[in-house]
């Protein structure tokens, strides 16, 4: 088995590139025929400190694990995460004390609440018995993935219906301790792959558009393939057909 791989991402309308708090691992395509291949995608929570660091290391953390996807082994993998943010945001913190920026009292409690971030993970597994390859996959929050298939949606996760989205998703702390409900809410899900397989990761406001097209009778994975990526999302943003947010799409084709 093969895979091929490509990301598209934008900030908010009206933001910096800098600005952009989603966050999607491998930032390459990956290479060779045999093994497990992983993909991550997470969206930040703009209304948080730091959100956008946070959910980078949640997806290197979830791609560079090579266990079974599972509830135990994810809960591992984002205990190891907030530790690896606790590192990350010591050095961040000496680093402004350097740059002679110290962290400013309005900034305080930012920091003492934490970050957020939802978190999507796939992962592709050669060499499965069976009809086709496994794959696995592991979500907390409103980010989706979809698996289309001779031009038909067989597999959407975590959510189903446009309607499930609800603007407050659930999300993962840097601080444990605000985890238990959270990840009483993780899901995980299995199946299998063919050949000409597309595997879409999605961030919410993008993920939204996607189910309400398909709702429609639409082939949304279609004009995703057959438009430029900035064209598009700034169509439906100024037709009030996507929300405002940052965006991120990774697809992924089995060979």
């Amino acid at each position: 088995m093969r895979v091929e791989s490509k990301t598209h991402w934008l900030p908010k309308r009206g933001n910096k590139l800098s600005e952009y708090e989603d966050a999607f691992y491998p930032r390459e395509a990956p290479r060779g025929r045999e093994g497990c291949w992983r993909f991550a995608v997470s969206d930040g929570a703009s209304e948080a400190m730091l959100s956008g660091p946070w959910a980078e290391i949640l997806v290197k953390a979830f791609c560079r694990s090579r266990v079974p996807v599972t509830k135990t082994s994810a809960r591992g993998i984002i205990g190891r995460a907030a530790m690896a943010y606790e590192a990350w945001l010591k050095e961040y913190l000496r680093r402004r004390e350097r740059e002679g920026r110290p962290v400013q009292w309005y900034e305080e409690p930012g920091l003492e609440a934490g970050a957020f971030a939802t978190l999507l993970g796939l992962s592709l597994v050669s060499g499965a018995s069976g009809d086709g390859r496994r794959w696995e996959a592991v979500c907390l929050g409103d980010s989706c993935l979809f698996q289309v298939r001779k031009n038909r949606l067989i597999t959407s996760f975590a959510m189903k219906r446009s309607s499930d989205f609800s603007g407050r998703p659930v999300l993962l702390s840097t601080n444990p301790g605000k985890n238990r409900v959270a990840l009483a809410k993780l899901k995980v899900t299995s199946g299998t792959c063919l050949p000409g397989d597309v595997f879409y990761l999605m961030t919410d406001a993008v993920a939204a558009w996607f189910l309400r097209e398909h709702e429609r009778g639409g082939t949304p994975w279609v004009t995703l393939e057959a438009s430029d990526f900035q064209d598009l999302v700034g169509r439906l943003r100024q037709e009030g057909l996507m929300r405002n947010d940052d965006v991120t799409v990774t697809s992924i084709r089995v060979v």
